[in-house]
């Protein structure tokens, strides 16, 4: 009769680290898919209907340094700030864009679907 519970409870344990991995991998695959939502998505989501479809237009804001455009990224789109932050670093070149161009209140740069949402989204009439 003890056996027979030792063994249930062995079962329970054993289902409860396969859940717990299960809920870990899916979590990540998650977060994945939260990380590579393009301009477009956030754009709309956040009520930019003008937003130009054909090209991928949007306005970089002028941003001081890298926790800025973080904590924008982050209030924008919704992304933990962790992930916003490997968003922004996993596009330097974006970054640069709106880090180098000095006495610009905003510039416009052509972005492909799924290339760096960091971006400080402001509706462009083109």
């Amino acid at each position: 009769m003890g056996c027979m519970i030792g063994m249930v409870v062995l079962v329970f344990v054993v289902l409860w680290y396969v859940v717990k991995f299960c809920l870990r991998i899916f979590d990540k695959h998650r977060e994945k898919e939260e990380s590579s939502r393009s301009v477009q998505n956030i754009t709309m989501e956040m009520g930019y209907p003008n937003f130009n479809l054909g090209n991928y237009s949007v306005v970089l804001e002028q941003v001081n340094d890298a926790e800025a455009l973080v904590a924008q990224l982050s209030r924008i789109s919704g992304y933990s700030e962790e992930l916003a932050r490997r968003q922004v670093s996993s596009c330097p070149t974006c970054l640069m864009k709106g880090l180098d161009q000095e006495g610009a209140d905003d510039m416009q740069v052509l972005l492909q679907v799924n290339d760096c949402s960091v971006v400080s989204i402001k509706e462009v009439g083109i």
